[in-house]
C-alpha cells in the first residue's frame, strides 16, 4: 500500500480483514482497542514495555499495513525489519543510533492519511459490530420477556432452543422451565433435568434445587440415563 510518509517498515504484510476480525471480536473489552484512541506517544510507551498488552500486535499490524512500498535494497536495515523487532531493539538501555530515525518514521506513518484511513475503517467496523450485538441482545431480552409472560410469538421457541444448544445458561434454564410447564414444548421432566444439569455444570449452582425438585418425578430408566450422562456411572 502506498503512503505519503517519509519512512517505512519492510515486513510481512498484515491483512486488514484479519485486524478487523480481531478488533470486532474484542469489542466488549474497551482496553483491547486503546490503540485506536491513544496518541502515538502513548501507544509507543505502552508497547515498548517488557510485558506489553496484546493489542500492540494490532497496532503494529495496522502500521505495517500503512507503510509505503518504495523500500529499496539501499535503504537502512531497520526499514526492512518488522516493527515489533525494531521497538524491541530500541527499548534497550543502549539503543542504536538509527532508532531516532526509526521512531520518527514510525510517527510519520501513524500521522499519515493511509494509517488514519485504516483506523477509520476499523472503528466503523467495531461500531457496526457493537450495534449488531446490541440489537441481538435486545431481541433476546424480548424473547425472554415473552416466554416469561406466556405470550410467545412464532420463532421464540427456536430462538430459545438454539441458544440452549449453544450452552447459554439463561436459555438452558428457560427451556428447562418450558419443559416442566409444557409451555411451547412437550412436558418432559427428564429433558428439563438434563437442561438444568447442563446449566449447573456451567456454573449455575443456584439451579441445583430445581434438580432436586424434579428428581422424584423421574422413573428409574430416566434416572439411570441421566446418571450415565452426567457421571458416566
Amino acid at each position: 500500500m502506498k503512503g505519503g510518509t517519509a519512512f517505512g517498515f519492510w515486513c510481512r504484510r498484515a491483512s486488514l480483514p484479519g485486524a478487523l476480525i480481531v478488533c470486532c471480536g474484542l469489542f466488549a473489552d474497551p482496553v483491547s482497542a486503546l490503540w485506536l484512541e491513544q496518541t502515538f506517544d502513548a501507544n509507543l510507551a505502552t508497547c515498548q514495555e517488557r510485558t506489553r498488552p496484546a493489542w500492540c500486535q494490532e497496532w503494529f499490524a495496522t502500521l505495517e499495513e500503512a507503510r509505503p512500498d518504495d523500500v529499496g535494497d539501499d535503504d537502512p536495515e531497520w526499514r526492512r525489519t518488522p516493527i515489533a523487532r525494531n521497538l524491541e531493539i530500541c527499548s534497550t538501555h543502549w539503543p542504536p543510533d538509527w532508532c531516532a530515525d526509526c521512531l520518527e518514521g514510525l510517527r510519520a506513518i501513524h500521522d499519515g492519511e493511509v494509517y488514519q484511513s485504516i483506523v477509520g475503517r476499523v472503528v466503523s467496523a467495531i461500531e457496526a459490530e457493537r450495534a449488531r450485538l446490541r440489537a441481538e441482545h435486545e431481541a433476546w431480552r424480548s424473547v425472554v420477556d415473552r416466554v416469561r409472560q406466556r405470550i410467545m410469538t412464532d420463532g421464540d421457541v427456536d430462538a430459545v432452543e438454539a441458544r440452549a444448544e449453544a450452552g447459554e445458561s439463561e436459555a438452558l434454564e428457560l427451556l428447562a422451565w418450558m419443559h416442566v410447564q409444557g409451555y411451547g414444548v412437550d412436558p418432559d421432566f427428564a429433558r428439563a433435568y438434563e437442561l438444568y444439569g447442563r446449566a449447573v455444570l456451567g456454573g449455575r449452582d443456584d439451579l441445583k434445587p430445581n434438580l432436586a425438585a424434579i428428581w422424584p418425578y423421574l422413573n428409574e430408566n430416566q434416572r439411570k440415563s441421566l446418571r450415565d450422562r452426567f457421571t458416566g456411572q
